[in-house]
């Protein structure tokens, strides 16, 4: 398809405002990129929009190399666009990186600045009332105690709460609270 000069023009033109519209989303994904806090959807949307300017330029481009007449000399509307092009494509592939870094700073497991980090779901440990043999109980209570990630403090707490009945009472309230967990 072979266009006159008049709707070569229009092209051109059109190409001219394309270029001017897709120098704005680059100077947004400028501030957008260099902001510290980076919003991974704001990125990722900024990454379409410009995805979208390439399209969009190429498309026109095209339109306006039908033009086959020597009074328009194209090149001047095409130079413009190669260079944003070139602008858009290298912002893209920024915003997939700071989004790449983003979500990699996600994964990362949080730190724990010395702060202890409590288990809060039950345990259910098993009961010593007295009545069943001791040792069987003590076997399986130490099995669950060294697997269930808990420290000394816990594993204490555990065991008095593991005490019922007439165990709870031949051991008495105060050894158990005078007692640390390796004595007990």
């Amino acid at each position: 398809m072979v266009v006159d000069a008049e709707t070569a023009q229009k092209y051109c033109d059109k190409l001219v405002q394309l270029v001017t519209a897709a120098k704005v989303d680059v100077e947004r994904a400028r501030v957008l990129y260099a902001d510290q806090v980076r919003n991974t959807a704001l990125l990722r949307a900024m990454q379409g929009r410009l995805e979208a300017w390439v399209v969009r330029l190429d498309k026109q481009e095209k339109l306006v190399e039908t033009y086959k007449g020597r009074s328009i000399d194209i090149s001047i509307y095409i130079s413009p666009s190669e260079d944003i092009k070139m602008d858009l494509n290298e912002h893209i592939t920024l915003c997939v990186e700071a989004v790449r870094e983003a979500l990699v700073a996600i994964a990362q497991p949080v730190v724990n600045h010395g702060v202890r980090i409590v288990k809060t779901t039950a345990s259910e440990f098993p009961k010593f009332d007295g009545v069943i043999d001791f040792e069987i109980w003590e076997t399986n209570w130490k099995n669950l105690a060294n697997n269930s990630g808990h420290g000394v403090a816990g594993l204490l707490i555990k065991l008095r709460e593991s005490l019922v009945d007439r165990a709870k009472e031949y051991i008495g309230v105060s050894g158990m609270a005078n007692l640390t967990y390796n004595q007990t």
